[in-house]
């Protein structure tokens, strides 16, 4: 359990600290990305290397849709 706290905080270190395009590029990265991505950080990791919003903006809508569409 110790080393899973141990990889959640370089986790939450990294992205406090680097920007996403430098954090892409590093070696650091991507060393970190073969020790695997702990699951308590993986979607903000995954969020900030993506350099996505966190949300997908149509999925309200295309839920709306697929009630008038399908049923």
């Amino acid at each position: 359990m110790d080393a899973h706290r141990q990889r959640e905080s370089k986790w939450m270190a990294l992205m406090s600290t680097w920007p996403p395009a430098q954090a892409c590029q590093s070696k650091k990265v991507w060393e970190l990305l073969q020790e695997a991505v702990p699951s308590s950080v993986c979607y903000l990791v995954w969020v900030h290397l993506t350099c996505s919003r966190g949300g997908v903006p149509a999925s309200g809508e295309i839920e709306k849709d697929m009630g008038s569409r399908f049923f």
